[in-house]
């Protein structure tokens, strides 16, 4: 099985929205909310909606996974987590893609691969922002960005909607 998480956040003066999306032929859920806890720089912001997708990965039961596609538009979080270049001067940020790389190990070892196997189960695609194109993946990157700003500007509940029941999958 192959599932791409999309995800994109929204930063400014700390509030932190974010959104994604997990897609695989088992589910589909779409999920956004607003960080409780002040974010101080983007990358860590763009970190956070990753590392959220990641953790429900990792606590749901799937198939046997073999390809884990990350699609995001930032350039420095892809480096940090697919070549490892945690350059960050923000403790914040180092600790968010530190355990963002723990939960992929944590998924891939839960899947029955080895910590080496990371690489080989997880690849990271870049999808430049606000392009305005109609394909799918655009659309969706779309729906991250407005959602997530949605959510960082506040007044709006945290957003769920699940595609395909569960409750037979969910811890």
């Amino acid at each position: 099985m192959e599932v791409t998480i999309y995800s994109d956040a929204s930063h400014k003066e700390g509030k932190v929205g974010f959104a994604f999306q997990i897609h695989c032929n088992q589910f589909k859920l779409k999920k956004a909310g607003r960080s409780p806890v002040r974010i101080i720089d983007v990358p860590g912001a763009e970190l956070l909606p990753v590392l959220k997708a990641l953790k429900i990965l990792y606590n749901t039961r799937t198939a046997k996974i073999k390809n884990i596609v990350v699609v995001l538009d930032s350039i420095s979080v892809i480096s940090a987590l697919q070549e490892g270049k945690r350059s960050f001067k923000n403790k914040q940020t180092l600790e968010m893609a530190d355990e963002c790389y723990y939960t992929m190990l944590d998924i891939c070892v839960k899947q029955g691969y080895g910590v080496r196997d990371v690489y080989k189960v997880f690849s990271f695609n870049h999808i430049k922002a606000h392009t305005n194109l109609k394909d799918p993946i655009s659309r969706i990157n779309e729906w991250c960005d407005k959602t997530a700003k949605i959510h960082r500007l506040g007044g709006v509940k945290d957003y769920y909607c699940l595609e395909n029941d569960l409750s037979d999958i969910l811890f």
